[in-house]
């Protein structure tokens, strides 16, 4: 990894679902569904991690067809899409997130991600569409979620030797 890759900010996307949903339409069950989405400044970064999560509903907006997991490994983001996602600028502002996680895994393969970004009035800012991302994991078609923004506290585990 050359120096330039290393400075580029980067995320990680770890997304499962119970349920059924029909990818590209509003018809889906969802039992439960939960994403991580982890973003660092570059590679040696500290992540900040969020949640999102879903639970019982029957809008299509969220869950798998029947059952799905999926972790990507880190990717480049754009710098734009990194400041958006800084805890200062989502704070008490209302926005929610929708995250996708498409293509049919068994194992490992690639999958397309896709984050966007949904203030309260509604208006969505997609900062995220990648493509061919290295995946692990096991779905069938795709995961996706939509939700309120939780921060995850990280927490360093401290040296005692």
């Amino acid at each position: 990894m050359d120096k330039n890759t290393k400075s580029l900010a980067q995320a990680k996307i770890t997304i499962s679902g119970i349920g059924l949903a029909i990818a590209n339409t509003a018809i889906g069950i969802n039992a439960a569904t939960m994403a991580y989405v982890s973003i660092r400044s570059n590679n040696g970064a500290t992540p900040t991690t969020y949640g999102i999560a879903s639970y019982l509903t029957a809008d299509g907006n969220s869950g798998s067809l029947v059952m799905g997991h999926a972790q990507t490994a880190w990717f480049n983001i754009s710098q734009a899409a990194y400041d958006a996602l800084q805890q200062s600028n989502l704070t008490g502002k209302g926005y929610e997130m929708d995250v996708e996680v498409k293509n049919t895994l068994l194992g490992q393969g690639k999958c397309d991600i896709a984050l966007t970004l949904i203030s309260k009035g509604g208006a969505g800012n997609k900062l995220i569409e990648l493509f061919s991302i290295n995946t692990t994991g096991g779905q069938i078609s795709g995961t996706s979620v939509r939700g309120k923004i939780l921060l995850i506290p990280t927490t360093k585990i401290k040296n005692v030797a």
